[in-house]
């Protein structure tokens, strides 16, 4: 390493995809990139109570980079740990934050008293040989990182830093943010470091890379120049995929489901996944391709992020920027309707046709779940997946012919149909993830890869190599390799 470079060390998210955290150490500052939850297992989970074991008093700032939990999501507990810095994020990211990590805090006091009581949910797909209860198993009781005050206390650190606008955040660190392309507000971290000689090394941390092509955000612009690069690799094995476009995908099953007069249940991510079909379903009722069928945006947490693009226009794709400049409003059409409560929820439950987008978006918890129990062994309900399930999950085992399923102690006969719709994931493919680094100005003279499984970084790694001639390096966190490689991403 060069006498210039700063010390830059994966605290998480090295050799798996969730948990994002990288301390910055220039000597004179210390400035660490996300804070994110470790998800998956119980086990997994578990590893969100132990903190890096840095002094987190001696850290001048936090940077975030986008507000999905896995990157985000630990951040309300820097206040116990001691962090008296600055919180430093996009305006939009600043709007939702604090809505996210509230409702962080009441999840994780739910499953502590589900926990307690016996009630957790419990969703997942039984094939034959399968037992059709699983034995009783010993969990740990699951961790509660923090608790509203905590929320509250870290909302107080919390400042906004515009696109392109430059700031020191730490003696002799300047931050600029540069559009990711991901979701809305996500960005790219540019932290030029000053060291004294003249000329400041420039470190970029990517975060999540949108992908090139992407009808409701603009493409991500990376920095000019970048000494070196800590990229995100999660679809770093993945090629792009010839065919119909997600929209026409979803005009097919819709057509198909109407026809039928289906109730159709989409399991959605709140922020990225819901916008973008909403957008598309809009794009659709103008084209009075929805036949008839109302859309329920049952989440209000994608509610709430819904409205926030009128808001914040300039990191949106041009024909929808353009549609809100026009007082248009490109994510409303009157067939849709929002859904912010669990008793407005449990009223759609038996909707004879129409749409119903629902959290969660891997079908582990959420209205998803009620909304299963009473269509899974309908013929006129349909399942459309839209996007990655995690292998051995509940979308996971329906995707590949599961003939049961089994939500919290009851068992249910797969009787309704299931369709998929590809290409609607807000990361970008390996390709993308190269052309955004060959978009630099020139080659950094390192880059090194995080947030990806082994797999998806060596992949991306040898791509990069020869598109660049930079040998990649890909770090693990300090104690070595993460437990587990798991594959996918938390916010696909």
């Amino acid at each position: 390493m060069s006498q210039r470079d700063p010390a830059i060390t994966l605290l998480g998210a090295a050799g798996e995809v969730t948990g994002s955290c990288t301390l910055l150490d220039t000597g004179a500052a210390r400035v660490v990139v996300d804070f994110g939850l470790i998800q998956g297992s119980i086990h997994d989970e578990l590893r969100n109570r132990d903190a890096p074991a840095i002094d987190w008093g001696s850290v001048d700032a936090v940077v975030l980079t986008h507000v999905h939990v896995d990157h985000c999501g630990r951040l309300g507990m820097l206040p116990k740990l001691g962090f008296r810095g600055t919180i430093w994020m996009t305006p939009p990211s600043e709007r939702l934050i604090i809505k996210i990590l509230r409702g962080s805090a009441s999840l994780q006091q739910t499953r502590k008293v589900e926990w307690r009581d016996g009630t957790a949910p419990i969703a997942r797909a039984i094939f034959p040989g399968d037992p059709d209860h699983l034995p009783e198993e010993d969990d740990p009781e699951p961790p509660v990182l923090f608790v509203n005050r905590d929320v509250s206390e870290t909302g107080h650190l919390i400042r906004s830093a515009n696109f392109g606008e430059r700031l020191e955040i730490a003696p002799g660190v300047r931050l600029r943010f540069h559009p990711a392309g991901h979701v809305l507000g996500a960005a790219s971290v540019e932290l030029a470091c000053g060291n004294g000689d003249g000329r400041d090394t420039v470190v970029v941390f990517s975060g999540d890379i949108g992908p090139q092509h992407n009808v409701l955000l603009a493409p991500p612009r990376p920095p000019e120049r970048a000494d070196i690069v800590v990229l995100e690799s999660t679809n770093g094995s993945r090629e792009h995929v010839t065919g119909p476009d997600a929209e026409e995908q979803l005009e097919a099953a819709l057509a198909l489901a109407a026809g039928r007069k289906e109730r159709v249940l989409v399991p959605t991510f709140a922020i990225g996944r819901a916008q973008q079909l909403v957008y598309r379903l809009a794009r659709l009722a103008r084209r009075n391709a929805l036949h008839g069928m109302n859309v329920y945006l049952d989440s209000t947490m994608a509610v709430r992020a819904t409205e926030q693009f009128q808001h914040f226009r300039d990191g949106l794709a041009p024909e929808v920027r353009a549609a809100y400049d026009r007082g248009e409003n490109p994510m409303h059409f009157p067939q849709l309707h929002y859904l912010t409560s669990r008793e407005q929820s449990l009223k759609i439950a038996d909707l004879k046709a129409g749409v119903i987008l629902c959290g969660a978006g891997f079908m582990d918890a959420g209205p998803i779940l009620h909304h299963l129990v009473r269509g899974i062994e309908r013929d006129n309900v349909r399942i459309l997946l839209a996007g990655y399930h995690p292998k051995g999950g509940l979308g996971d085992g329906l995707r590949h012919g599961a003939p049961r399923i089994e939500i919290n102690g009851g068992i249910y006969d797969v009787r309704c149909q299931v369709s998929e719709v590809q290409g609607l994931s807000g990361h970008g493919e390996r390709e993308d993830l190269v052309a955004w680094v060959r978009s630099m100005r020139e080659p950094p003279r390192r880059i090194i890869l995080n947030h990806g499984t082994d797999a998806a970084r060596e992949r991306l790694a040898a791509d990069l190599e020869t598109a660049t001639g930079v040998r990649c390096e890909l770090p693990y966190p300090p104690g070595g390799r993460p437990p587990h490689d798991r594959g996918g991403s938390a916010d696909e």
